[in-house]
């Protein structure tokens, strides 16, 4: 997931999906005149730019981070300005808010990142952390894939296992869940987050042909960096033949896979304030 010109022109479901969720939600948002947005796994920013800002109300500031530095480096070469920056950060953190000391979010959005995150715990505290009271989470995440599963198999080949050895932290957390929106919506209320909705849907992905989603498969995959461009082509070739073994390919070449999918809308709780006793001033706003 290091190659920003690949993924750039790889990742059409991800911007199905963004303009899917931002076109159901954004309606259901409450507005304010100081809107600072936070764009988590914003990749090659070309989401966060093109998609997510036609979404936003104008003259918005936004962030958009993202784990890979390389991404982050394209972002700000092709998309930054006085309103729009990129840097590199994982979301996990535990020391979350040294990052962003200045600010608090009004709005959080991720679009196919977060079934990246192994602590979901740390990522639930983290979005509290960031948003200020009122503010407004929306994402849609991939627990589990069929693309996953090729990525579980291919780790266990041989020829392989030397460039795939973490594995186990690439699978997404809920790949196992039987309900995976439940859980994430039990670890979001723990840590303090109102769930507004929390939902799983199926959201199948169609690709024209094969070789769409080799790359594809290619432009979201870890652990083709790691290997010599001999080995990748292999590694690439054997992905090819699981797809023929194991998923209908119609007469036109066209692939047709499950993509179940988690769609949350959330907030941070705007506190309820009690006084008690006369007081000797007013205040119009606590900050």
């Amino acid at each position: 997931m290091d190659n920003a010109e690949l993924y750039s022109v790889n990742n059409e479901v991800q911007k199905r999906d963004a303009n899917m969720i931002l076109s159901e939600f954004v309606p259901q948002f409450t507005w304010s005149q100081d809107e600072i947005v936070l764009d988590i796994g914003c990749g090659p920013g070309d989401v966060s730019t093109e998609v997510l800002l036609q979404y936003m109300q104008k003259d918005i500031s936004l962030v958009g981070v993202d784990l890979s530095s390389n991404m982050i480096e394209y972002a700000n070469e092709k998309f930054a300005n006085d309103k729009i920056r990129f840097k590199t950060l994982d979301i996990a953190t535990k020391d979350i808010k040294k990052h962003f000391p200045e600010k608090y979010f009004s709005k959080i959005f991720s679009c196919h990142c977060l079934h990246w995150i192994q602590d979901n715990k740390q990522l639930a505290q983290n979005l509290f952390t960031l948003l200020r009271p009122g503010g407004e989470f929306l994402s849609v995440m991939t627990p589990s894939s069929q693309l996953f599963l090729a990525l579980k198999l291919l780790s266990g080949y041989e020829q392989f296992k030397q460039y795939c050895e973490d594995i186990d932290s690439v699978i997404p957390p809920l790949y196992y869940s039987r309900r995976p929106h439940m859980d994430f919506k039990k670890i979001l209320s723990s840590q303090g987050l109102e769930v507004i909705t929390c939902e799983s849907r199926l959201n199948p992905v169609t690709y024209p042909n094969l070789e769409v989603m080799r790359r594809a498969f290619e432009a979201f995959n870890p652990f083709v960096k790691r290997m010599p461009e001999e080995v990748k082509e292999q590694y690439l070739d054997c992905f090819e033949s699981l797809v023929k073994q194991r998923i209908p390919i119609s007469e036109s070449g066209e692939i047709h896979i499950k993509n179940p999918i988690v769609v949350t809308y959330a907030r941070r709780p705007i506190p309820s304030w009690s006084f008690s006793g006369p007081t000797s001033h007013s205040c119009s706003s606590i900050h």
